[in-house]
């Protein structure tokens, strides 16, 4: 039997690996934009690759929702409610992700194989990871039986700071591989070519993301250093603080990097602007504004 710590550890450990595959295929899809064979595809296939990218981008923003979750409206204490929303938030994600995949899959097989094999691979493997990603081998449910019911146990000081330490590397590969794809940018020729503005977002860009990594790394040096390993309730608090803190300027790096892509694939100010404000809106959105909302409901019932 699985105490509720251990369930949410879990759920937490399966959303990290979900949030690994995210950004690794968005900092690819941000940099192949940039790449001389980029402009080689048809335009159809540079748009698709805009939406390959939105798909990931929506996931990634999704995966992140159970740490401003966890931080705002449960102030880091472990409460069953935590465990349900990451699962709700984990279900939606991974439609996301088999799109995605169909996307790519269709770009890179019609370069070589034409129109109809690409349809062909597209859907074949966007439905293969739809069918094993949602349960296919739920049919054995039937044959297990009832799961025991969880523990009324105490969550521990460890538990918690076990918790917060895992959400921050949920947080933080995301942050590191923006920030490397960010700097590798400035240095091909695409970059030179794009207009004086771009490049100055782009730059402001990759300070935000850098200011990010530098809070997530910081609850890591802080309980080596200052609490000399020692588990507290102030590093708890302090290395959620951190945590919430980064998702700011980590929101704004994505963004500003998205504005320049979309400016640089559909030569419109306009679209890349209403394109990245509404992605910001949907992460700050979703990361502060309903996790306030329910926190400030959740005080109501108290």
């Amino acid at each position: 039997m699985n105490k509720p710590s251990e369930k949410l550890q879990n759920a937490l450990d399966e959303g990290r690996t979900l949030i690994l595959g995210a950004q690794i295929i968005v900092g690819v899809l941000y940099r192949t934009v940039f790449e001389p064979g980029y402009d080689r595809f048809p335009r159809h296939s540079q748009l698709l690759v805009i939406g390959a990218l939105v798909l990931v981008l929506a996931a990634f923003i999704l995966l992140m929702a159970p740490v401003a979750y966890h931080r705002v409206v449960d102030r880091g204490e472990n409460r069953p409610q935590l465990h349900s929303f990451v699962l709700a938030i984990m279900k939606p994600t991974l439609p996301l992700f088999a799109l995605s995949m169909g996307l790519t899959l269709y770009i890179a097989t019609e370069k070589v194989d034409g129109v109809a094999l690409a349809a062909i691979c597209s859907i074949i493997g966007t439905g293969l990871a739809l069918a094993m990603w949602s349960g296919g081998g739920s049919h054995l449910k039937k044959s297990r039986g009832k799961p025991m019911k969880d523990t009324e146990e105490a969550e521990t000081l460890n538990d918690k700071i076990k918790h917060v330490l895992t959400e921050a590397r949920m947080v933080l590969p995301g942050a590191q591989a923006l920030l490397g794809f960010q700097f590798v940018t400035m240095l091909l020729d695409d970059f030179d070519r794009l207009p004086e503005s771009s490049k100055q977002v782009h730059l402001i860009s990759l300070l935000a993301t850098a200011l990010s990594t530098v809070l997530l790394m910081a609850p890591a040096a802080h309980h080596r250093i200052v609490e000399q390993g020692a588990n507290t309730e102030a590093f708890h608090r302090l290395a959620g603080r951190y945590i919430v803190w980064s998702m700011m300027p980590l929101a704004l790096g994505i963004t500003g990097d998205f504005f320049v892509v979309v400016r640089k694939v559909t030569s419109s100010m306009a679209l890349a602007a209403i394109s990245a404000t509404l992605l910001l809106a949907a992460s700050y959105g979703l990361w502060f504004g309903y996790t306030f909302y329910l926190r400030s409901q959740s005080s109501r019932d108290e």
